[in-house]
């Protein structure tokens, strides 16, 4: 039913929480807002959890994209694969990118499970955070040169960095357990729409494996 997908006012609520971190056998499981520190923490977790392969993104808006590019490339440099668990926003798309494989995982239902992105945001206030003009425009040439080095459709990436309304959101479901409105599971939300992200602009022809986002629609299973 309609009633239980995701709401759009919940998906751009602005969190402060610190990123929780936690090993389960090879998996490193990361959740909650990137607010800055997450470098220092993966210095003193990962040289004494030397089996972890797997980094498991979970339910995360986002938050620091610098801090997101450095964990991205540690991961990537690393050769771990990356999985999302229930919603990956903002920023943190960035740090799944760094994954050499990914995937979504399960933990959460299909519909429940998605990536979203959107044009580079400043500050806590929707006055701030997106105000139009030189920084925003090279913040999405930022986003734009390092997510375009990681995934097949540019043109799919540009159209959900452009977008400058608060609201506004590019979603990408996992394809393999979502099924939302007539087969589609990507989906543009313009920012006016009133709440569901099926009330937005759905994108035929499109899901996040033609357009590179995950490597494979295999489930990884969270520990």
């Amino acid at each position: 039913m309609l009633s239980r997908f995701p709401a759009l006012l919940a998906l751009v609520a602005f969190n402060t929480c610190a990123m929780d971190v936690r090993v389960a056998g090879n998996q490193l499981i990361l959740s909650g807002h990137i607010n800055g520190d997450e470098i220092a923490r993966m210095r003193d977790v990962l040289p004494v959890n030397k089996q972890i392969d797997t980094v498991i993104l979970e339910d995360s808006p986002g938050g620091d994209s610098w801090t997101a590019m450095r964990l991205a490339e540690r991961f990537q440099e690393l050769r771990f694969k990356t999985a999302v668990s229930g919603y990956c926003m903002s920023a943190c798309v960035i740090v799944f990118l760094g994954g050499v494989e990914r995937m979504f995982a399960d933990g959460k239902e299909g519909r429940r499970t998605y990536i979203a992105i959107h044009t580079p945001t400043y500050g806590s206030d929707d006055s701030q955070r997106y105000r139009k003009g030189e920084p925003i425009l090279q913040g999405q040439g930022i986003l734009f040169n390092w997510m375009g080095q990681r995934i097949k459709d540019l043109a799919l990436l540009e159209r959900g960095l452009s977008n400058m309304n608060p609201a506004g959101l590019l979603y990408l479901f996992d394809p393999t357990r979502s099924k939302l409105k007539d087969g589609i599971t990507v989906f543009q939300c313009h920012g006016h729409e009133k709440r569901r992200v099926t009330d937005c602009e759905p994108i035929a022809g499109k899901d996040a494996l033609q357009a590179g986002f995950i490597t494979s629609t295999a489930i990884l299973q969270v520990k």
